[in-house]
């Protein structure tokens, strides 16, 4: 959700609540507008948990084949919205107590889905001085909550060489005939090859499953790994 498209739930939901037409976004580059009005601004906002966003994934449809980034990924977690809401009336306090009253009634509350409602700070007395004359004006907080995602464009490992070379036995001794040694049986004489290690968990054709490490550490010489993106 954009901060846009949280505005335009407000505004609905603002203008009901209060019986004010008039909503409008802080710093919108227009005029002032005449008689009573409501003014909202986004103070605050950040994710709730961003430890337990939700992970999905898509097929870019921007990628070209022999391009970057096949894979779209998108994160999806809640967002807070903090909102300044501020009410400029002769009785400024009473509309915003009636935002109060909207906010324990559960059916007015389910007008802002697909927000929910957050906290509500306490209503703040704060007439203003405006072109010479002082104007009512009250002030509170208000907390709504989101599902927010975006799409991060990823490259993926497509092709991954394993390349042993001359490298020497540096496992435990096993029967090179051994029809489930790692490598599958081996001729006489044939030296055995320990299951090197790469970064991650990487599953190579001779169907041996290697474990976090260095492929270029000691006791393995002799092997390379190629990993094609």
């Amino acid at each position: 959700m954009t901060e846009g498209a949280l505005f335009d739930i407000l505004r609905a939901w603002l203008a009901s609540a209060t019986g004010l037409a008039t909503v409008i976004e802080d710093h919108p580059g227009a005029p002032r507008p005449s008689g009573a009005y409501v003014m909202v601004n986004v103070i605050r906002s950040g994710p709730l948990h961003p430890e337990a966003f939700d992970r999905r994934f898509a097929e870019n449809p921007a990628y070209e084949v022999g391009g970057d980034f096949p894979i779209l990924d998108r994160p999806v977690g809640e967002w807070e919205w903090t909102a300044s809401i501020n009410v400029y009336a002769s009785d400024a306090g009473d509309r915003l107590r009636r935002v109060t009253m909207w906010a324990a009634s559960p059916g007015a509350v389910g007008k802002l889905h697909p927000l929910v409602l957050g906290p509500l700070s306490a209503i703040r007395r704060l007439p203003e001085l405006i072109n010479g004359k002082w104007e009512g004006r009250a002030q509170l907080d208000m907390a709504v909550r989101g599902l927010i995602t975006d799409d991060v464009p990823i490259d993926v490992i497509e092709k991954v060489v394993i390349d042993f070379g001359a490298a020497r036995n540096v496992a435990a001794p096993q029967d090179p005939q051994a029809d489930d040694h790692p490598f599958g049986a081996a001729t006489a004489g044939s030296e055995l090859v320990a299951a090197p290690a790469v970064d991650g968990i990487v599953t190579g054709e001779l169907g041996v499953q290697f474990a976090e490490g260095d492929i270029t550490g000691e006791g393995f010489p002799g092997a390379t790994v190629t990993i094609e993106l």
